[in-house]
């Protein structure tokens, strides 16, 4: 892309949102960005302002991007991590990013599992966000319980803790089924 080649405020925009979705996690998939045709339809525009967007993303040397992705799948456990380097970016106050993160879950019996998730910001030597959850599950019902903590890393915004309840009934419908066979909930 020409450096002197203006840039729409659509574009600087459009590549500060797919900037703040990679750091996220939210674009990659295995490790890889989703194909053109996806991410233009997910994020309503066409592939040529796509492909601009992207490039300003590229070429633009306040913006070097570095990501990594592991994971780890079993049956029973699940585990994966990451690690995200961005440089700092003046023009939008935005210091070097520098973070890792993990994340997991491991079903302890048939009936019961627990999940996790970290990051950590290497740059300022302090945690971003941790959280866990525990769930219970049978034929009938499941029922999850969590927490997380999201730390501040300015003095406008405060550290926030969230709780969560769910509960979801399961197994009450049998939409479209030819036969259905009357059980009752055993665990």
């Amino acid at each position: 892309m020409d450096d002197n080649a203006p840039r729409s405020r659509q574009q600087v925009a459009l590549a500060e949102t797919l900037r703040a979705a990679i750091l996220k996690g939210d674009m990659l998939n295995d490790g890889r960005m989703p194909p053109e045709r996806a991410l233009a339809e997910r994020f309503g525009v066409s592939r040529a302002r796509l492909r601009l967007a992207l490039g300003l993303l590229q070429d633009d040397g306040t913006t070097t991007l570095a990501t990594a992705r592991v994971f780890w799948n079993r049956p029973d456990v699940q585990l994966a991590g990451g690690y995200i380097w961005q440089a700092a970016d003046n023009n939008i106050d935005r210091p070097v990013v520098s973070e890792y993160s993990l994340e997991g879950a491991v079903d302890v019996s048939d009936t019961w599992n627990l999940g996790f998730d970290a990051r950590y910001d290497v740059a300022r030597d302090s945690p971003v966000s941790a959280g866990i959850d525990l769930g219970w599950s049978n034929e009938c019902v499941t029922v999850s319980l969590s927490v997380s903590r999201s730390y501040a890393s300015s003095t406008t915004v405060e550290p926030t803790t969230d709780y969560g309840l769910s509960v979801e009934l399961q197994g009450f419908s049998a939409n479209g089924m030819p036969q259905v066979t009357p059980a009752t909930c055993q665990n």
